[in-house]
């Protein structure tokens, strides 16, 4: 149980990091002078530091994965704060690498630990853990809505350092708020010991494992696309609503929270659900789901809540379930997690990068075609998988 709290909350917060940079990429653009196209940039080295931190994140078969945790948690409240306080965009991107290298290294070791202590249970246990990220995920646009949203807080004054002249540029405070959250949690994750991994011993009655490829590249790309998918959402959204004029600014800060709340009911429900489904319908629903609400929010702009609403209820089990999927199939290792993690980081990389220069370019509306393209691309994958594995079994 220990374990479970531990984990649990490091990925409550790590959905805060993940969910914090939507709503603040207008304030910060307007903050350091730059276009929505040019703030893309710094979503780029993000994500690109993500990739390099999954990569690292398969030094948890080697050394402890605790310490590795708490180092990360340490890097992303590390890069919120000097987010906070330099004023000039070019010494931010080395930052932003800093935070997704973090967030990268963590989401690869704690996911590897939680199925190193709970390999017997883990489907129902992944989909738990991940509904902590979305909590964590809706509650980060609650508090930049509180810090930023109708002007400073009285208490937040002393650490508006650099008095930005606007109101939807003042996201340091909230940057701060936000970098003092992760301190408790290094110490929760320090006081346990590292878990390690399962050694299964080999008998007349268990074949010897052998990686199966294909089945790593089929996962590791339907994982791209369906970060992909879900990162350019989540970072955009925000935006495309206030370029529609479909929202306010502060009432559209919430479109994230939103987002990410239904992913954690989502998650939630699909706990039970897991148990009596074949991973095949669950994601077959979810996938016919997301694209039935992105069609809905395209054809008719003024229902743009519900959309988003149904988006977030219908991807929630995607990631879990697949993972789940994954174990059943594989032996899972720090290097195969990190395998698919990396895949998931270059889709963060690409296409949110893309997003927010198809902004300058064309226009906002650019992220539901986008979207609609990722949608189709995971249909196909999906596909591919079902044919590879006709008889696919029941959660765990």
């Amino acid at each position: 149980m220990a374990y479970i709290i531990a984990y649990f909350t490091a990925f409550t917060v790590f959905g805060i990091s993940i969910s914090s940079v939507g709503p603040t990429l207008p304030g910060l653009a307007a903050q350091l002078s730059v276009t929505l196209g040019g703030i893309s940039f710094l979503v780029a080295s993000r994500s690109i530091g993500r990739v390099v931190g999954t990569f690292a994140g398969r030094g948890v078969d080697r050394f402890p994965g605790n310490p590795i945790i708490a180092g990360a948690l340490l890097g992303i409240s590390l890069a919120m704060m000097l987010t906070a306080v330099l004023p000039v965009f070019y010494l931010l991107i080395p930052v932003w690498f800093l935070m997704g290298f973090s967030e990268g290294l963590m989401d690869v070791s704690v996911n590897t630990m939680m199925i190193w202590v709970h390999k017997e249970k883990i489907g129902a246990l992944l989909l738990a853990m991940h509904a902590c990220f979305g909590v964590g995920a809706f509650l980060a646009p609650v508090i930049i809505a509180q810090v930023t949203g109708d002007g400073i807080l009285p208490v937040m004054s002393p650490f508006n350092l650099f008095q930005f002249p606007t109101q939807l540029a003042a996201v340091s405070p909230a940057y701060l708020v936000l970098a003092m959250l992760y301190i408790p949690v290094v110490l929760l994750v320090l006081r346990l010991p590292s878990p390690k991994p399962h050694k299964v011993e080999a008998d007349e009655t268990t074949p010897v494992q052998s990686i199966n490829m294909r089945l790593v590249l089929l996962l590791t790309l339907f994982f791209t696309i369906y970060v992909a998918a879900e990162a350019s959402m989540s970072n955009w959204i925000f935006a495309y609503a206030l370029g529609r004029n479909l929202t306010t600014q502060t009432t559209g800060i919430y479109l994230v929270s939103v987002f990410w709340g239904m992913i954690t009911v989502g998650r939630l429900l699909a706990v039970p659900i897991a148990a009596r489904f074949h991973p095949r319908t669950i994601l077959l629903t979810a996938l016919v789901g997301t694209f039935a609400s992105l069609l809905l929010m395209t054809i008719f702009p003024n229902l743009l809540w519900v959309g988003v609403f149904g988006m977030g209820l219908f991807m929630a089990a995607v990631f879990p379930t697949t993972m789940a999927f994954a174990e059943q199939r594989l032996m899972i290792t720090g290097k195969i997690t990190s395998t698919f993690y990396i895949g998931a980081g270059f889709g963060a990389i690409i296409f949110p990068w893309l997003v927010g220069v198809s902004f300058d370019l064309i226009g906002v509306e650019m992220l539901l075609v986008i979207e609609a393209i990722l949608l189709t691309g995971l249909f196909v994958v999906y596909r591919m998988l079902t044919r590879h594995d006709a008889t696919l079994s029941p959660q765990a």
